[in-house]
């Protein structure tokens, strides 16, 4: 997941400390990446952290998930914090009021009918929990 950057002012490409191609600004000497802005910014590995995620998401453990991608224990708990702080900064910018206490948000995918024969054209339903 890349998010390309528009930059007006003139740059220098050069090939960074991680061993990414990264953009020197010639007027205000900033550095950018392709990854900057997102939650793999500085990362040697943003593919596997996205695995890390997409694993976290539908539920998998995070012991588990250091031994699917082969990444340390801190390493996860580390892109989780970093997710959930991006994510409330975001809400905060939208001005969305979070309550106190933990969320969860689930979803389940079901069908209305249990035969094949009895399925008619609105046999899938999406239900929210």
């Amino acid at each position: 997941m890349t998010r390309r950057l528009l930059i007006a002012c003139s740059y220098k490409v050069f090939h960074g400390r991680i061993k990414r191609q990264e953009y020197l600004c010639e007027t205000c000497h900033m550095y950018f990446s392709e990854t900057y802005g997102t939650f793999s910014y500085r990362r040697k590995k943003p593919d596997l952290l996205e695995g890390v995620l997409d694993q976290q998401v539908r539920g998998v453990g995070v012991r588990d998930s250091t031994e699917l991608v082969c990444v340390s224990k801190d390493t996860v708990e580390q892109v989780i914090l970093n997710v959930s702080f991006r994510i409330e900064q975001w809400f905060k910018s939208l001005e969305i009021q979070i309550p106190k206490g933990n969320m969860e948000y689930d979803e389940i995918w079901t069908y209305v009918a249990k035969k094949q024969s009895d399925l008619k054209d609105e046999r899938e339903m999406w239900l929210w929990i």
